[in-house]
Parts: C-alpha cells; sequence; structure tokens
C-alpha cells in the first residue's frame, strides 16, 4: 500500500516505505539499499525527516 501512495508522489507514503527497509519485519527484509531510495524520494519531495535520514546514513558511513 506505501509503494502505491509514493508512486502517487505522496512523501509520507515514501518516507514510511523507507522506513520500513530499515529493519526486518513482516513486509520486507531490511534493506538499507531501498530504504534509501525511497527516502531520497520522499526528501526529494519535500519530507524534511527522509532528507535528515539520508544525511545521517553517510555521516555513518563517513565514519567507519
Amino acid at each position: 500500500m506505501a509503494k502505491k501512495i509514493c508512486d502517487r508522489g505522496v512523501k509520507s507514503g515514501c518516507y514510511r516505505l523507507g522506513e520500513s527497509y530499515t529493519k526486518d519485519n513482516i513486509f520486507v527484509k531490511k534493506d538499507i539499499k531501498k530504504a534509501l531510495e525511497y527516502f531520497r524520494k520522499a526528501c526529494n519531495l519535500g519530507q524534511n525527516l527522509a532528507c535528515r535520514r539520508v544525511g545521517d546514513y553517510y555521516k555513518i558511513q563517513d565514519n567507519l
């Protein structure tokens, strides 16, 4: 359902879909690449929290 909403350009749907990919759950397996894909889409649609999530991921990667 969130994918359909995201495909329609709803930023909150894209953000929620990204969140769902950050950990294993009953709907999807953890997939950081997919999470970032949906966070970026939400960010491009104006979801500030999604932009922060993308930035946080890259900060963590720089510190490894």
